[in-house]
């Protein structure tokens, strides 16, 4: 069962005066987009990092096909 609990605050500028409702959209929505576009640098940077790894794996392993393995089976 999902359940999200909604936390209020009051937000203020920076001057301490209390924002309007259209403000806080704005803040938070500009506040998400930063969070979004961290959450999808990190994103990229792990697959990245996994190609990488996946590629010198592939690179220091001799290549395997059919006809190795039925040349390897017990007799």
């Amino acid at each position: 069962m999902y359940n999200k609990e909604v936390q209020t605050a009051d937000y203020e500028e920076e001057h301490g005066e209390r924002m309007t409702v259209e403000q806080m959209r704005l803040q938070i929505a500009k506040e998400y987009e930063a969070h979004h576009a961290q959450k999808e640098r990190e994103l990229e940077e792990e697959s990245a990092k996994l190609d990488r790894e996946i590629e010198e794996e592939i690179q220091g392993q001799p290549m395997h096909t059919a006809t190795d393995e039925l040349l390897t089976f017990p007799a």
